[in-house]
C-alpha cells in the first residue's frame, strides 16, 4: 500500500485521533442522545436486566456509562455492556468495545476493541462500522488496512443519519485520498455487494 505523501498520512491520523474518539459516555451514548433518568422506569430496565433482558441490560450500562440519575461507574457500565453483548446485542458490543478501546472500565485492549466492533458491525450496526474502520486505518489491534477501513467507512455513511454523517463522510473522503484508483474501486465493490451478515471482506482479516 503506497501512501501518496507522508504529510497526509500524518494528517489523516490527526485527524482520526481528534474526531474520532471522544469521552467514553458520550460514545456510548450516540445511539440514545435523549438518555433521560426517570426512577420508576429505571428500576423496571434494572428488573428486566435482572432476568437476562439484553435490551435492559445495555441501557442500565448507558446510564452508569454517563453518570445520568445514578453516580457514574464505568466499571460497572462495562459489566452490563457485557452481559448484553453475550446476548449478541450490537449496541452493547459497540459500548463494550468503546470501552476496552478507552480503557473505560476495563483494562484498555485495542485487539479487544476490534472483536467487540467487528461483531457489530457485521450485524450492520454504523457507528461499530465507524470506529472498526479507524482501527483497520490506524493498524491499532488489527492487521493494518487501508483498503478496509475505507469500505468500512463507506458502510458506515450508508447507516448513518443526522449530525453525525459529516464526521463519517469526512472519513471517508480522507481514506479514499489514500488510495490508488484501483484499491479505491475495490473497496467500493465491496462496499456495495455487502450485506449484513456477511464477512467484512478485506476487512475481515483477524
Amino acid at each position: 500500500m503506497q501512501l501518496k505523501s507522508s504529510s497526509l498520512r500524518a494528517a489523516i491520523f490527526i485527524f482520526m485521533a481528534l474526531a474520532s474518539h471522544i469521552p467514553i459516555a458520550q460514545a456510548q451514548n450516540d445511539t440514545a442522545p435523549s438518555l433521560t433518568f426517570d426512577a420508576a422506569q429505571f428500576a423496571r430496565w434494572r428488573s428486566a436486566a435482572d432476568h437476562g433482558d439484553a435490551a435492559a441490560q445495555n441501557k442500565i450500562g448507558q446510564f452508569y456509562a454517563s453518570g445520568i440519575g445514578v453516580r457514574q461507574d464505568l466499571v460497572e457500565a462495562a459489566r452490563w455492556f457485557a452481559m448484553a453483548s453475550e446476548q449478541n446485542l450490537a449496541e452493547a458490543q459497540f459500548n463494550l468495545g468503546t470501552a476496552y478501546e478507552k480503557g473505560a472500565g476495563v483494562e484498555q485492549d485495542y485487539a479487544g476493541a476490534a472483536k467487540l466492533y467487528r461483531k457489530a458491525a457485521v450485524q450492520g450496526y454504523a457507528e461499530a462500522q465507524k470506529s472498526l474502520a479507524v482501527l483497520f486505518a490506524q493498524g491499532k489491534g488489527v492487521v493494518k488496512d487501508t483498503v478496509g477501513a475505507y469500505m468500512l467507512a463507506l458502510l458506515a455513511r450508508k447507516g448513518t443519519s443526522g449530525e453525525s454523517i459529516a464526521s463519517v463522510e469526512s472519513l471517508a473522503d480522507d481514506l479514499a485520498r489514500m488510495l490508488t484508483d484501483e484499491e479505491r474501486r475495490k473497496a467500493e465493490d465491496l462496499a456495495a455487494r455487502w450485506k449484513p451478515g456477511m464477512p467484512l471482506m478485506s476487512a475481515e482479516k483477524q
